[in-house]
């Protein structure tokens, strides 16, 4: 069976983690970013490694919207909930 060439993807980036929390990545070949999270950001988007995603945190691409730290947004959504729950953007104002 071969791997998927997505999953191949994703193994072979580099992988990092926001947290306050966190002292140490819990697998293998990741970085935990923590304290000033912008500065963080911005060293990594210095480097000519290409994009970075966000993979599975509203709280943290809520962060990088309010901040200003988001130049593009694709946006997969898998498996379609609807009903109550925390929401990724806020509601439009109404005129």
């Amino acid at each position: 069976m071969r791997a998927h060439p997505i999953g191949v993807a994703l193994n072979e980036t580099p992988e990092y983690v926001a947290s306050n929390r966190l002292t140490g990545p819990r697998w293998a070949d990741a970085t935990v970013l923590s304290g000033d999270l912008a500065a963080a950001i911005g060293r990594l988007e210095a480097k000519p490694a290409g994009e970075l995603q966000v993979h599975g945190s509203g709280t943290l691409v809520r962060w990088l919207l309010e901040n200003d730290l988001v130049d593009e947004i694709t946006l997969l959504i898998v498996p379609v909930v609807l009903g109550q729950g925390t929401r990724l953007f806020p509601p439009p104002a109404r005129t």
